[in-house]
């Protein structure tokens, strides 16, 4: 095992760390608690056993293992991006559409004010 493999297994170890203590605080759901530590424990197998995923890398029609994880990972990125930005978007709408009511909300309240 490299240098390399051995500080990013360590540095991965530390991240699912931070994902439990972040659980413990009740900071992340227990799904989403799975979801991270799965991430981070496929990864670190990824690494671990960068010559073993070279045979799956080959069977998509890539040459090395690194090159398909990174491939899957821009793929996976650009769709976790599409999925905060509509997440976003709703959000804006939501606030939009409260900040209308509570300025309908007030507005009826100044008039009630200002006829009583």
């Amino acid at each position: 095992m490299t240098i390399f493999q051995i500080a990013v297994l360590v540095f991965i170890a530390f991240i699912i760390l931070r994902v439990l203590f972040r659980f413990s605080k009740k900071e992340l759901t227990s799904r989403e608690t799975v979801l991270w530590c799965f991430f981070w424990l496929v990864s670190g197998f990824l690494v671990g056993f960068m010559r073993k995923t070279d045979v799956l890398a080959q069977q998509f029609g890539i040459e090395r293992g690194a090159d398909l994880f990174v491939a899957i990972s821009i793929v996976v990125g650009y769709y976790i991006m599409f999925r905060v930005f509509v997440h976003i978007e709703k959000i804006e709408r939501d606030i939009t559409t409260l900040t209308r009511k509570l300025a309908l909300k007030d507005h009826e309240e100044q008039d009630r004010y200002k006829q009583g």
